[in-house]
């Protein structure tokens, strides 16, 4: 079993097996709740955050927009590049709450509600989780040995699973990878069809040892987000 399931993005990601039907209703029924709302509220200081937020201003000057994150602004990035996006968060109009958040929907919530931020209470008609949730690997939570306390695969080098050897990770694995892009999925991908590969056709035979894609690249590259960089 390869499993590559990829992570949980609410809005972004449809949920497994939903059709398209049910995503086409999905988006129209967020959209047309955005289209209606005064206040939206997006959860998540990342690129996925920013681009929302951005978008929703430019595609509606009046509304109240609201980004909120439990840390800084593209957390991990150089301070330049957070203080930019700052700045041109400020000039849109876009109000930033920042700190410990209690009170936020787990999924989107398409009906008026509120939450705290810090000691800030922020009002939202339609709030937007734009963050990861982790990997996709909730169909595996029967099998505890099989997961870390964040819900990744527990891996060796060969991208194999530790509990049980008939299982490997392409993207979910706790290989200590501090950030999963295409760019690093690439050679996960070969290195485990590899190793699947050898597994089957002789047994015990030494599988190989996975070397990480661009291990330069510690967090998402930022050329444009949205309307915001």
């Amino acid at each position: 079993l390869i499993v590559a399931t990829g992570f949980g993005m609410p809005l972004v990601y449809p949920a497994l097996g939903s059709s398209l039907a049910d995503r086409k209703a999905e988006v129209l029924k967020v959209g047309t709740a955005i289209k209606a709302a005064s206040t939206v509220v997006v959860s998540g200081g990342g690129p996925v955050g920013l681009e929302l937020a951005g978008s929703i201003r430019v595609q509606y000057p009046d509304k109240k927009v609201v980004l909120v994150s439990r840390s800084k602004i593209l957390a991990g990035n150089p301070e330049k590049t957070q203080n930019t996006v700052m700045g041109v968060l400020k000039s849109m109009n876009i109000d930033l709450a920042t700190g410990a958040i209690s009170g936020a929907p787990e999924d989107f919530s398409l009906e008026a509600g509120s939450l705290t931020v810090g000691n800030e209470k922020v009002s939202y008609d339609v709030f937007l989780p734009m963050y990861s949730r982790g990997p996709n690997t909730a169909f595996l939570k029967g099998c505890a040995e099989l997961l870390d306390a964040k819900g990744a695969i527990k891996v060796n080098e060969s991208l194999q699973s530790t509990g049980r050897g008939q299982i490997f990770a392409v993207g979910v694995g706790d290989n200590k990878v501090a950030f999963i892009g295409f760019a690093k999925l690439s050679d996960q991908w070969k290195d485990v069809t590899n190793n699947v590969k050898a597994y089957l056709e002789v047994e015990g035979k030494e599988l190989k040892k996975h070397k990480e894609g661009m291990p330069g690249m510690t967090h998402p590259p930022i050329v444009l987000v949205g309307n915001i960089m």
